[in-house]
């Protein structure tokens, strides 16, 4: 896992603590989780997985549309 030192209000971090210590669950897990969720909720990946899902939604033609029939030529 990569590190990186980032800033973070004081105030959040007291909480952050507290929540860590009556949780019972690690800092940085907590951390990882609420950005994973912030992440999500802002629509963008979390990982090249769900990044490669995303490009071939958007790609009409995976899209099935059920009840439409395609007519080939011949």
């Amino acid at each position: 896992m990569e590190r990186k030192r980032i800033a973070i209000d004081r105030k959040l971090l007291s909480a952050l603590h507290e929540l860590s210590e009556t949780s019972g669950r690690r800092l940085d897990k907590l951390l990882n989780q609420a950005l994973r969720d912030f992440l999500k909720s802002q629509g963008q990946p979390v990982s090249v997985e769900d990044a490669l899902k995303e490009s071939t939604r958007r790609i009409p033609a995976n899209d099935t549309h059920p009840g439409k029939v395609i007519k080939r030529r011949r």
